[in-house]
């Protein structure tokens, strides 16, 4: 367990005045480490509130691959590393239809390869792992790997933003600057919709989240909207540059089977010659209504904390603008209707587990990552216990 980050002096006065409409307002979970590191995070220090987490975290304090479970894996001695391989297809044995490996092309040299193993994991990311599901078709598998219910491909879902609010807190300007900008998150407010009866909605089903931020920024975006020139501009510019604060949506996308994405039919193929995605998808009146609600709600939030607003609404993000896609290769018991099992496990195949977001059977609003972390632990030790029982 590690401490959320505190809330600066803007995003207290943001919850109280939420607090008056009903409204949460919380410090995010995020993948950071604010307390000492356990003896397993060795190399990494806790967060200095350097504020350049863009950038890379020089101390290892934001969780990543390359800082925490890679080097745990290469302590193992059991693990090889194979980067600029672009993969066009798992292999699947022609008797028993077992994976067995994967063949890819170097993306430096073009020269083509294959691996083996006895398990195949499939976590390149939502739409290239359904790519390459896609583009393993053979003999026992006409339509793709795992493809047998139909379903490979579908139910594509992106979280969507876009519908914003911001403006500054009166009683911050002019203040003395201090080190706000040093911290990665911001303030949350949960999701309230649809949560219970009091909170249901007859416009739309399911809900959103709020994410927004109030602190001195590293640098001053807001000048941008200030009107004048020399010294008076930048008064005006020291004047607003303690009181900024905004609010963003992150809504959940219903899965649909209409949103989907399939092999491209014209044969476009990338630099490699793997055949790539052609993507179908779009909002439904669902989202819509949810987009019109926060814009009402934001702003309802903001006058509450006493928030001189400059700007509201805005448009949503198209899918794929926030980079959640989910979907396309959900989770289910039924076979006939998915295509893993509750474990990341392929219904088809029983040596091939899929564990990224290509297994979501629905988005939430939610960002997904902790969860894709979660889902793939259970589905490691799934296959430990498997294996140990001669199953896989």
């Amino acid at each position: 367990f590690m401490p959320p980050m505190a809330l600066t002096c803007g995003e207290q006065i943001i919850r109280t005045g939420a607090k008056k409409l009903g409204r949460h307002v919380i410090s995010p979970r995020l993948a950071m480490l604010t307390g000492q590191p356990g003896a397993h995070m060795k190399g990494r220090a806790k967060c200095h509130y350097c504020g350049h987490c863009g950038e890379g975290c020089d101390v290892g304090a934001m969780f990543n691959s390359v800082v925490s479970t890679l080097p745990l894996a290469a302590a193992t001695g059991r693990m090889t590393l194979r980067p600029n391989s672009v993969v066009r297809h798992i292999i699947t044995d022609p008797d028993t239809g077992r994976a067995k490996g994967v063949a890819f092309v170097d993306r430096v040299t073009f020269q083509e390869q294959e691996a083996f193993g006895k398990v195949v994991f499939v976590a390149a990311s939502t739409l290239e792992s359904t790519r390459i599901l896609l583009n393993s078709k053979s003999a026992q598998h006409p339509n793709g790997l795992g493809n047998s219910s139909g379903t490979l491909g579908h139910y594509l879902m992106d979280h969507f933003g876009g519908v914003s609010a911001g403006g500054f807190i009166g009683m911050l300007k002019n203040r003395t600057p201090v080190n706000e900008d040093g911290k990665a998150s911001g303030y949350v407010v949960p999701r309230f919709r649809n949560i219970d009866q009091n909170s249901k909605q007859s416009r739309f089903i399911r809900g959103y989240h709020f994410e927004g931020g109030a602190a001195t920024p590293m640098f001053p975006g807001m000048a941008r909207n200030i009107v004048g020139f020399g010294s008076g501009f930048k008064k005006e510019v020291r004047k607003f540059y303690t009181a900024p604060v905004g609010l963003t949506v992150r809504a959940e996308m219903l899965p649909r089977f209409e949103n989907y994405v399939e092999i491209d039919p014209g044969g476009v193929v990338d630099a490699w010659g793997v055949p790539v995605l052609k993507v179908h998808i779009q909002h439904s009146d669902n989202e819509r209504e949810m987009a019109k609600d926060a814009a009402e709600t934001e702003l309802e939030i903001l006058k509450a904390a006493g928030v001189e607003v400059t700007h509201s609404g805005g448009q949503m993000t198209a899918p794929g603008r926030i980079i959640h896609e989910l979907g396309t290769a959900r989770m289910g018991n039924d076979p006939k209707t998915s295509v893993l099992n509750k474990y990341n496990q392929m219904h088809e195949v029983k040596n091939i587990f899929v564990t990224d977001g290509a297994s979501f059977v629905s988005g939430a609003n939610q960002n997904p990552t902790l969860t894709i972390l979660a889902l793939t632990m259970r589905a490691c030790d799934y296959l430990i216990d498997e294996r140990k029982r001669s199953n896989i």
